[in-house]
Formats: C-alpha cells, sequence, structure tokens
C-alpha cells in the first residue's frame, strides 16, 4: 500500500471519528431538547435584554413544574402554570411565561441574579439563583407534592354563628400518613367517576407531627359557607413543594 492510499485510509478514519462524536453531541442535544422542552418566553419589559437565538454567551434558564403523587406513585408536568423572572437590582423589569404541553418553560437572559417565581393553586415558590457567564442549562424544578388522605379528623366553630366559616377562624385537622413530608396546603373536595369537585382550599398556619400522626392548624383562602361542605364522602389531599436546581454543560 503506497503513502498516498496510507493517507486517504487514516483521513477516512478520522473523518469517521469526527463524525461519530458529531452525531454523538446533536443526539446529546436533541435529547436534552425533549427533556426540557424549550418554549420562548412570550411577554418582555422594559429594562431587560433578552439575548437572541445566536448569542452563544448567554445561559439558558429552564423551568419545569411537575405534579407528583407519592402513594401509588404518579407523575405528570403541570401546564400554563404562570412563571416570572425578575433580575435583582432593576425595577420591575420581569419576564412572564406560562409552562406548555410537558410542564417547561425557558428563558435565555444575560448573566446576573435572578428571582422565578412559580404558583399552583395556593402554593408559591420563589427561588434565587445567579446564571453563569457561559453557555450552560440551568435546570429549576418545582416539584408540586400531591397526597390524598384515606382518612381524616376535622374541628371547627362557626364562631358568628352565621352559617360561614371566615377566613380568620381556625380549623384542626388530624390525620395518619407515612409518605406526607411537610402540609403546606389542603384540599376540601367531592370525587366523582372521573374528577372531582374542589370543595375549598386551606393554607396550614401550623403542623405538629409525631409517630406519623399530623395535626394541622388550617385557615382558608376564603369564606366558607358551611352549605358548601356536604359532611358525607368529602375528601381531602394534602400539598407541598419541593424546589430542585441542577446545573448541565
Amino acid at each position: 500500500m503506497g503513502k498516498a492510499s496510507l493517507g486517504r485510509w487514516a483521513l477516512g478514519i478520522i473523518i469517521l471519528i469526527l463524525a461519530f462524536f458529531l452525531i454523538l453531541s446533536a443526539a446529546q442535544s436533541f435529547r436534552n431538547l425533549q427533556i426540557l422542552n424549550v418554549e420562548w418566553i412570550k411577554e418582555v419589559r422594559e429594562n431587560l435584554i433578552v439575548a437572541s437565538n445566536n448569542n452563544n454567551n448567554n445561559p439558558y434558564l429552564v423551568v419545569r413544574t411537575l405534579l407528583i403523587q407519592p402513594e401509588p406513585f404518579s407523575s405528570s408536568p403541570l401546564v400554563d402554570i404562570p412563571v416570572t423572572l425578575t433580575p435583582k437590582g432593576k425595577g420591575n423589569s420581569t419576564l412572564y411565561g406560562k409552562t406548555g404541553i410537558r410542564g417547561s418553560v425557558v428563558f435565555r437572559v444575560p448573566p446576573g441574579d435572578y428571582i422565578i417565581s412559580a404558583r399552583y393553586l395556593g402554593l408559591l415558590g420563589n427561588v434565587s439563583l445567579t446564571l453563569p457567564n457561559e453557555r450552560v442549562w440551568v435546570l429549576v424544578t418545582y416539584k408540586f407534592f400531591r397526597q390524598p388522605l384515606d382518612s381524616f379528623k376535622l374541628e371547627f366553630e362557626d364562631k358568628s354563628d352565621t352559617g360561614i366559616i371566615y377566613s380568620e377562624d381556625l380549623v384542626k385537622m388530624k390525620f395518619y400518613s407515612k409518605v406526607v413530608e411537610k402540609p403546606e396546603l389542603v384540599e376540601f373536595y367531592i370525587p366523582l367517576s372521573k374528577s372531582y369537585v374542589k370543595i375549598v382550599n386551606y393554607k396550614v398556619i401550623s403542623s405538629v407531627v409525631y409517630d406519623d400522626e399530623y395535626l394541622l392548624t388550617l385557615a382558608p383562602f376564603e369564606n366558607l359557607p358551611l352549605s358548601r361542605l356536604p359532611y358525607y364522602n368529602v375528601k381531602a389531599s394534602i400539598y407541598w413543594l419541593n424546589i430542585e436546581v441542577n446545573t448541565f454543560r
């Protein structure tokens, strides 16, 4: 085999190796996009610069929202959840977005310090973070947990004798659970064959747990007429929120 043939053979091997790594890199990027579900922000206010798609110096911030039931386990994306991104020290310059069909929304903004906010039902989660001066993916995952209860007990008093529990009136709730972590909100509802009818949501003022027995002090988000609370077939679910932040390079 001549030197020219050897050279062409070596060049061919190098090209194949480079092609392999390019395909691998493209596949990884495609998988990342599938996972992150890129959706560009739609509304921009003044004093905040949003980088164009071809600016490689700005990081990507991905906000993902999930609804998780610990037992039996299930997980699904939350759609149309409002998300705001506010730079620190820049007044009211805020970006607004909503999660898409995969529960994600993507911001591409200059490096700096930001506050991220997302709300589901009565649960609001705020995260402060610094976006680095490099092209990275920063993934913030809001995990909204919902755990239905098998049974529970309620204690409340109609102090005004009007048939209404007012927002300043406190309600006591007791239940057992091995999977609830940190009760933050309680939803009372009537189950139907394929859905349910919500009665009212209560925020958790305080909680005490001992040997898997929880004692909560609740306050309603709104006044509750007792006529809306049928005493049969009423169910309850406990909600809480965990937030995770990960960086991918």
